[in-house]
């Protein structure tokens, strides 16, 4: 396993406000004898580009505000371009589709990006957390799917997950 990176990070407070923003450039890359005819390839984790701000800002004593917003590059994955459809010699995959070899994490999801914000109350006996993860509902690509048409002809499709999701805790300390 080879991994190369450069890491950037600049932080400021200013009376309440704390500002912080970090890069990453950064390759992550496997090399197996077994695998992919010896050849060295990505890493599913490669996220060459990696970046984060966050925002945190103290109301008062008992309140504060935070939003961080996060980017990377798209995963790795293996995408399948083309599958070959078995002859039938009695066997139990006749008629099935078998992929064809390719090279391993040979595609990249698109830029994937998010920002999320929360609120915390504090009292006496703890704090509450009111919060929304992906406050924009940027619908993320997560994976690529081999499906078919209307035609019978085969397509890619992106599955997209987890839109904005609030969230509501209460910590007690003791």
């Amino acid at each position: 396993m080879r991994c190369l990176s450069l890491i950037s990070v600049c932080h400021d407070n200013v009376i309440f406000i704390l500002r912080h923003i970090s890069y990453s450039l950064a390759w992550s890359d496997r090399t197996f004898p077994d695998k992919n005819g010896g050849h060295t390839f990505p890493a599913r984790f490669d996220n060459r580009h990696t970046v984060n701000v966050l925002l945190n800002c103290h109301v008062s004593d008992r309140m504060s505000l935070n939003a961080v917003w996060t980017g990377h590059s798209g995963n790795r994955f293996t995408l399948l371009p083309q599958a070959w459809e078995s002859p039938d010699f009695g066997t139990t995959y006749a008629g099935d589709e078998i992929p064809l070899r390719t090279r391993i994490n040979n595609y990249q999801l698109p830029f994937y990006h998010r920002l999320d914000l929360s609120c915390t109350v504090s009292n006496r006996r703890g704090y509450w957390t009111f919060s929304l993860f992906n406050a924009y509902c940027h619908m993320n690509t997560v994976a690529v799917r081999r499906a078919y048409d209307n035609a019978n002809r085969p397509v890619f499709q992106k599955v997209k997950l987890l839109p904005i999701i609030p969230s509501v805790s209460y910590t007690w300390q003791f």
